[in-house]
Protein backbone atom coordinates (compact mmCIF):
# COMPACT_ATOMS: atom_id res chain seq x y z
CA UNK A 1 0.00 0.00 0.00
CA UNK A 2 1.14 3.47 -0.69
CA UNK A 3 -0.22 7.18 -0.27
CA UNK A 4 0.33 8.91 -3.39
CA UNK A 5 0.01 12.74 -3.14
CA UNK A 6 -0.38 15.17 -6.49
CA UNK A 7 0.03 18.35 -6.10
CA UNK A 8 -2.09 21.63 -7.10
CA UNK A 9 -1.60 25.48 -7.03
CA UNK A 10 -4.59 27.83 -6.33
CA UNK A 11 -5.41 27.82 -9.70
CA UNK A 12 -6.18 24.14 -9.59
CA UNK A 13 -3.12 23.55 -12.02
CA UNK A 14 -0.45 20.74 -11.34
CA UNK A 15 2.57 22.71 -9.32
CA UNK A 16 6.31 21.43 -10.58
CA UNK A 17 7.89 23.46 -8.11
CA UNK A 18 10.85 20.88 -7.16
CA UNK A 19 11.44 22.27 -3.69
CA UNK A 20 8.55 20.97 -2.00
CA UNK A 21 9.11 18.06 -0.22
CA UNK A 22 6.55 15.41 1.19
CA UNK A 23 6.74 13.18 4.23
CA UNK A 24 5.20 11.26 6.46
CA UNK A 25 5.20 11.55 10.60
CA UNK A 26 3.29 8.99 12.82
CA UNK A 27 0.85 10.96 15.51
CA UNK A 28 3.94 11.42 17.68
CA UNK A 29 5.64 13.28 15.08
CA UNK A 30 8.81 10.60 14.54
CA UNK A 31 9.22 10.29 10.59
CA UNK A 32 8.46 7.75 8.46
CA UNK A 33 8.77 7.98 4.70
CA UNK A 34 9.57 11.41 2.61
CA UNK A 35 9.98 12.63 -0.76
CA UNK A 36 10.24 15.07 -3.13
CA UNK A 37 7.26 16.88 -5.84
CA UNK A 38 8.57 15.90 -9.17
CA UNK A 39 7.09 14.66 -12.60
CA UNK A 40 4.60 11.75 -12.25
CA UNK A 41 4.99 10.15 -15.46
CA UNK A 42 2.09 7.52 -16.51
CA UNK A 43 -0.48 9.29 -14.49
CA UNK A 44 -3.61 9.50 -16.58
CA UNK A 45 -3.67 13.78 -16.34
CA UNK A 46 -0.39 14.03 -17.35
CA UNK A 47 1.47 16.14 -16.21
CA UNK A 48 1.37 15.47 -12.64
CA UNK A 49 3.30 16.41 -10.03
CA UNK A 50 3.73 14.94 -6.46
CA UNK A 51 5.10 12.03 -5.56
CA UNK A 52 4.69 8.54 -3.40
CA UNK A 53 4.83 8.05 0.20
CA UNK A 54 5.05 4.44 1.81
CA UNK A 55 2.29 3.22 4.15
CA UNK A 56 3.84 2.27 7.61
CA UNK A 57 4.63 -1.20 8.86
CA UNK A 58 2.92 -1.90 10.87
CA UNK A 59 -0.33 -0.28 9.86
CA UNK A 60 -0.92 2.93 12.06
CA UNK A 61 -2.52 6.42 11.68
CA UNK A 62 -0.18 9.00 10.13
CA UNK A 63 -0.01 12.90 9.17
CA UNK A 64 0.99 13.93 5.34
CA UNK A 65 3.14 17.31 5.27
CA UNK A 66 3.69 19.29 2.39
CA UNK A 67 6.05 21.95 3.18
CA UNK A 68 8.61 24.43 0.45
CA UNK A 69 11.87 25.12 2.57
CA UNK A 70 12.14 28.26 0.07
CA UNK A 71 8.56 29.73 1.84
CA UNK A 72 6.73 30.28 -1.63
CA UNK A 73 4.06 28.24 -0.73
CA UNK A 74 2.50 27.77 2.95
CA UNK A 75 2.85 24.62 4.66
CA UNK A 76 0.05 21.93 4.62
CA UNK A 77 -0.48 18.84 7.14
CA UNK A 78 -2.91 16.09 6.44
CA UNK A 79 -3.61 13.88 9.42
CA UNK A 80 -5.81 11.40 10.97
CA UNK A 81 -4.80 9.18 7.70
CA UNK A 82 -5.51 5.36 8.43
CA UNK A 83 -2.03 3.77 7.07
CA UNK A 84 -2.69 0.76 6.22
CA UNK A 85 -5.15 1.90 3.06
CA UNK A 86 -3.89 2.82 -0.62
CA UNK A 87 -4.69 6.65 -0.34
CA UNK A 88 -4.87 9.36 -3.10
CA UNK A 89 -4.78 12.59 -2.02
CA UNK A 90 -4.91 15.91 -4.04
CA UNK A 91 -3.21 18.38 -2.12
CA UNK A 92 -3.65 22.44 -3.18
CA UNK A 93 -0.92 24.52 -2.02
CA UNK A 94 -1.19 28.97 -1.46
CA UNK A 95 1.44 31.04 -2.09
CA UNK A 96 2.60 33.06 1.16
CA UNK A 97 2.49 36.85 0.88
CA UNK A 98 5.61 38.87 0.40
CA UNK A 99 6.33 40.01 4.41
CA UNK A 100 5.04 43.28 5.01
CA UNK A 101 4.31 45.18 8.66
CA UNK A 102 3.09 42.82 11.36
CA UNK A 103 0.06 43.71 13.70
CA UNK A 104 -3.64 43.68 12.88
CA UNK A 105 -6.67 45.11 14.49
CA UNK A 106 -5.18 46.18 17.79
CA UNK A 107 -1.95 47.06 16.37
CA UNK A 108 0.79 44.12 17.78
CA UNK A 109 1.31 40.82 16.66
CA UNK A 110 -1.24 38.23 17.23
CA UNK A 111 -0.72 35.91 20.09
CA UNK A 112 -3.22 33.61 19.98
CA UNK A 113 -5.18 31.48 17.44
CA UNK A 114 -8.11 33.57 17.78
CA UNK A 115 -6.03 36.99 17.51
CA UNK A 116 -4.14 35.71 14.44
CA UNK A 117 -7.67 34.26 13.02
CA UNK A 118 -9.05 37.69 13.17
CA UNK A 119 -5.22 39.54 11.88
CA UNK A 120 -5.59 37.03 8.78
CA UNK A 121 -9.85 38.38 8.11
CA UNK A 122 -8.76 41.52 8.56
CA UNK A 123 -5.42 41.64 5.87
CA UNK A 124 -7.64 39.83 3.71
CA UNK A 125 -10.54 42.30 4.12
CA UNK A 126 -8.70 45.48 3.72
CA UNK A 127 -6.86 43.94 0.48
CA UNK A 128 -3.16 43.86 2.17
CA UNK A 129 -3.67 40.14 1.13
CA UNK A 130 -5.49 38.15 -1.41
CA UNK A 131 -8.03 35.90 -0.24
CA UNK A 132 -5.47 32.70 -1.40
CA UNK A 133 -2.57 34.77 0.54
CA UNK A 134 -4.59 34.82 3.46
CA UNK A 135 -5.42 31.19 3.01
CA UNK A 136 -1.64 30.41 2.59
CA UNK A 137 -1.33 32.24 6.19
CA UNK A 138 -3.62 30.29 7.58
CA UNK A 139 -2.34 26.84 6.50
CA UNK A 140 0.88 28.21 8.23
CA UNK A 141 -0.57 28.43 11.22
CA UNK A 142 -2.60 25.29 10.75
CA UNK A 143 0.84 23.73 10.08
CA UNK A 144 2.59 24.78 12.70
CA UNK A 145 0.05 24.19 15.18
CA UNK A 146 -0.01 20.71 14.57
CA UNK A 147 3.53 20.28 14.55
CA UNK A 148 3.58 21.95 18.30
CA UNK A 149 0.95 19.38 19.43
CA UNK A 150 3.60 16.19 18.60
CA UNK A 151 4.39 15.12 21.66
CA UNK A 152 7.84 13.32 20.05
CA UNK A 153 8.93 15.93 17.45
CA UNK A 154 11.87 14.64 15.43
CA UNK A 155 15.03 16.84 14.66
CA UNK A 156 13.86 17.66 11.36
CA UNK A 157 10.42 18.58 12.23
CA UNK A 158 11.88 20.72 14.94
CA UNK A 159 13.59 22.95 12.34
CA UNK A 160 10.59 23.25 10.34
CA UNK A 161 8.79 24.30 13.35
CA UNK A 162 11.16 27.37 13.80
CA UNK A 163 11.57 28.14 10.34
CA UNK A 164 7.36 28.20 9.96
CA UNK A 165 7.36 30.44 13.49
CA UNK A 166 10.18 32.86 12.12
CA UNK A 167 7.89 33.20 8.86
CA UNK A 168 4.91 33.77 10.69
CA UNK A 169 6.44 36.41 13.01
CA UNK A 170 6.85 38.40 9.33
CA UNK A 171 3.67 38.11 9.35
CA UNK A 172 2.85 39.80 12.45
CA UNK A 173 1.91 36.00 13.98
CA UNK A 174 3.75 35.29 17.34
CA UNK A 175 2.22 32.09 18.81
CA UNK A 176 3.81 31.03 21.33
CA UNK A 177 3.70 27.23 22.46
CA UNK A 178 1.72 27.34 25.12
CA UNK A 179 -1.08 29.37 23.38
CA UNK A 180 -1.32 26.13 20.65
CA UNK A 181 -3.21 24.33 23.06
CA UNK A 182 -5.22 26.96 24.27
CA UNK A 183 -8.26 29.10 22.90
CA UNK A 184 -10.30 31.63 24.14
CA UNK A 185 -12.95 30.21 26.58
CA UNK A 186 -11.71 26.53 26.12
CA UNK A 187 -8.57 24.15 25.33
CA UNK A 188 -7.88 22.39 22.65
CA UNK A 189 -6.11 18.84 23.00
CA UNK A 190 -3.94 16.16 20.62
CA UNK A 191 -5.62 13.79 21.59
Amino acid sequence: MAINVFVYNSSLKPEPYPSIEIYETDHWGVNIDHTFNTSLPGSPLSPEYGGTLAAPSPAQGVIVWLDDATGAFAPVSLGELYGNKAVVLHVTLYRLPAPGPGGGPGGGPAKTLDTASALIMHKVKHGVWTEEQGTGVRSLVDAYARAQLLPSRSNDLQQRIRRWHSQLILFGIELAEKAIGQREGGTFSAY
